[in-house]
């Protein structure tokens, strides 16, 4: 089955079992310097793995920025 969820506020259309591991690694995002967000609330890298997203989850994926 497929189901829509948003991340970063684009539409996206992925398998109804997805996990924000599965996730990033679809979207060839390291887990690296990074931090996801699901309808607001922060999720550990530790729940990455078991954090199944449901239909029209709004999804965030923030980049950290190093700089001086």
């Amino acid at each position: 089955m497929v189901m829509n969820i948003f991340v970063n506020r684009a539409k996206t259309s992925t398998s109804e079992k997805i996990t924000i591991e599965l996730l990033l690694m679809n979207l060839r995002i390291e887990k690296k310097f990074i931090a996801v967000e699901v309808n607001q609330v922060i999720v550990p890298k530790s729940k990455y793995k078991n954090f199944h997203l449901k239909e029209n989850d709004e999804v965030e994926i923030i980049k950290a920025i190093g700089g001086g």
